[in-house]
């Protein structure tokens, strides 16, 4: 085992594949963010991203759960790979509870994959939180050159919010561009909507996510596409375009557009891509995956309602 752990590490570092520390202070309105893993084991509330002020440790956002009134938590957040060094062999973050609830979290690491099955080793004890946001720091120096996964498991029952935000530590690891585009990416526009859906992306590497970018015709353009460069998350369509964010499903992917004009012409391209920040990995080669749609036109013709006669008002023939 010591010798495969070894030449993956070694497969690693000849590939250019660390990248820079964990920081993560949910500022992308993409949830989970590129390379996390949510599980929601007990089929209730889940991790999800809040932006309010009340809920985060610093601006835009934190993660938070919900509470369950029936059922005790079995929620995981699960970090992107991680390979603690010498240098940078502590994982850190801020947890609390809202409004004198208080909350529990365990905290796992495992050396396999980010399935909740491979979470086999606890750090600490459970943590109960405070309303205070605290920091919480984990020493991950017995897995110095080893690839892992760091979770925090929500356990606590009915009881308010638990939220964590600003995480920092060891250096993630980055993965080549994806191996293919998606397939069967088609469009289905409603009046002021259109849903996109598409095969996920195949092949030796898959992405993380998807960029999709959207031009209403004749009044928008597209942003430049390259690697190391993230296109910003844009939903106003008042300069005429948009581009969002959406992570990898192995299958069926899908992702709606609102807020469009009625009767109207729009364009969607969309490039998978691996890692984020500055070491984002954009699948780029031609043809870009390209559909077009024309929402439906709201406006309400004469010639188009039934013809209605109901005999309310008759002028009877004059008698001859």
């Amino acid at each position: 085992m010591k010798k495969l752990v070894l030449l993956f590490i070694t497969t690693l570092i000849l590939g250019g594949l660390f990248a820079a520390p964990l920081n993560e202070s949910f500022s992308d309105p993409t949830f989970p963010p590129s390379g996390w893993t949510v599980h929601n084991v007990d089929g209730g509330q889940a991790w999800i991203r809040n932006t309010s002020s009340t809920h985060y440790y610093s601006a835009p956002g934190s993660a938070y759960i919900k509470y369950d009134y029936s059922s005790t938590h079995n929620d995981w957040l699960v970090t992107p790979c991680l390979v603690p060094s010498a240098a940078n062999y502590t994982l850190s973050f801020w947890a609390s509870h809202y409004n004198n609830y208080p909350e529990t979290f365990k905290v796992w690491v495992s050396t396999a994959s980010n399935a909740v099955s491979d979470f086999t080793i606890q750090l600490g004890p459970e943590i109960t939180t405070t309303t205070t946001w605290t920091q919480y720091d984990y020493d991950l120096s017995a897995y110095i050159g080893m690839p892992i996964y760091f979770a925090i498991q929500a356990t606590s029952l009915n009881q308010y919010y638990l939220r964590v935000d600003d995480f920092t530590g060891p250096d993630l690891i980055t993965y080549p561009e994806p191996s293919n585009h998606v397939t069967g990416f088609a469009a289905t526009p409603s009046y002021t909507n259109v849903k996109l859906d598409w095969t996920g992306s195949t092949g030796t590497q898959l992405p993380v996510g998807y960029l999709i970018q959207a031009i209403r015709v004749g009044a928008g353009s597209y942003a430049a596409v390259a690697d190391g460069t993230p296109v910003a998350y844009d939903t106003d369509w008042s300069d005429g375009n948009a581009a969002v964010t959406v992570p990898h499903v192995v299958g069926a992917n899908t992702y709606t557009f609102s807020g469009l004009i009625s009767n109207a012409a729009y364009e969607f391209k969309i490039w998978p891509y691996t890692n984020d920040g500055a070491d984002i990995d954009f699948k780029v080669d031609t043809p870009i995956p390209t559909v077009s749609a024309t929402t439906m036109d709201a406006t309400i013709y004469a010639a188009d309602l039934p013809y209605l006669q109901n005999f309310d008002s008759v002028t009877p023939p004059r008698p001859s």
